[in-house]
């Protein structure tokens, strides 16, 4: 991710940012997360901003003595994200934590999580921070920057527009749980808006992805520009995006949707050093060639189409899809990823889709 790039240069972020910064999230948030979720979101935000904006502070500006913490939301099926709700969320943390929180830090880049911590922002007149937990979609607590640095969720406070609770833990594998068992629960209903991870200055600043917003803004800026000066798109990303590979480029061959005790996808896209696979479990891919795995978690791997917008594996399942022009790139992992807690959640991903689980090193160079 490029570090010192604000979000917009004006430092807020207002409705003409928004397509920008949801498209470049809906790349880095990996092959889990289809783009017109995020952009529904927008849409509800941008009405919410009207001509107003949120602040954005950097990362290293958090003072020291600021209390950050992270919002989310767990919508029932075919039930949107709250933003009130997870407004709720966290002005409960911080009433029972430090009595007010200072910033929104925002958990992941899956753009879900992003305009949500932006709701949040706007609607507690508090900044956002420009930074993240994790550059990719996370579907737990163990897969973030926080969980590397030692950090634990804390106090989990959980609201659904009637309800509000929270939850004391004192580790991650307890506030998993813990989450789990109350959204399993029925006790609340509708659209479940949540927060942890309350922290300090100095351990946002020790803990988290600098420059992750303004990261997800660039990208989407420079795909939206390519589209408009008739560049190539794919290209452009590929330009912006640190460190960014291609692992394989060609048309969809077929799609196998495996049901089971773990439900995942399979993309084979032909190309012309030979097919690859791109399997993906848990919103999280593995990119097989010739039965060896090319690259997988933590590094993200994100599937594009000729447009640069990000293709999810489900989308792809439909007949019509066969024949697609695919691009699948990949970024290094941020060095946080390397730890131990966070390379074996990982790694039992990796098993569960058919893979070794070891640590699978990043490509050098393009294929």
């Amino acid at each position: 991710m490029t570090s010192g790039i604000e979000v917009p240069p004006s430092g807020t972020i207002g409705q003409d940012e928004l397509e920008a910064i949801t498209l470049g999230a809906s790349v880095f948030a990996s092959g889990g997360v289809a783009l017109e979720a995020g952009s529904q979101l927008a849409d509800e935000l941008a009405a919410r901003l009207g001509t107003g904006a949120v602040g954005v502070v950097a990362l290293d500006q958090i003072p020291d003595g600021a209390a950050v913490a992270a919002p989310t939301t767990h919508p029932r099926i075919r039930a949107r994200p709250s933003i009130d709700s997870a407004a709720t969320a966290f002005r409960e943390l911080g009433r029972c934590t430090v009595g007010e929180l200072d910033a929104v830090l925002p958990t992941s880049l899956d753009p879900r999580d992003l305009l949500v911590a932006i709701g949040v922002a706007l609607e507690c007149d508090v900044p956002l921070v420009d930074a993240a937990g994790s550059a990719r979609s996370v579907p737990r607590l163990t897969m973030t920057s926080w969980a590397a640095a030692g950090i634990t969720p804390g106090l989990l406070a959980f609201a659904d527009g009637i309800e509000t609770t929270t939850i004391g833990t004192d580790s991650l594998v307890s506030a998993d749980h813990a989450a789990e068992a109350l959204l399993a629960g029925g006790s609340m209903t509708g659209s479940i808006g949540s927060a942890a991870w309350a922290m300090s200055g100095p351990a946002g600043r020790r803990a988290s992805i600098p420059a992750a917003v303004s990261s997800a803004w660039q990208l989407g800026s420079e795909i939206l520009a390519a589209r408009a000066d008739g560049r190539d798109p794919v290209e452009r990303a590929l330009a912006v995006a640190d460190g960014a590979i291609v692992i394989g480029r060609g048309s969809l061959r077929r799609t196998v949707v495996a049901l089971g005790d773990d439900d995942r996808l399979e993309a084979e896209i032909d190309t012309p050093l030979g097919p690859i696979d791109v399997i993906a479990l848990d919103a999280n891919l593995r990119v097989v060639r010739r039965d060896a795995t090319v690259v997988a978690a933590p590094d993200l791997i994100t599937v594009l189409g000729p447009d640069g917008a990000p293709r999810t594996l489900r989308e792809l399942t439909s007949d019509d899809a066969i024949g697609t022009l695919l691009t699948v790139i990949a970024m290094p992992a941020p060095a946080a990823f390397e730890a131990p807690i966070v390379l074996d959640a990982f790694g039992e991903l990796q098993r569960r889709s058919g893979g070794s689980g070891e640590r699978v090193p990043f490509p050098e160079s393009s294929a």
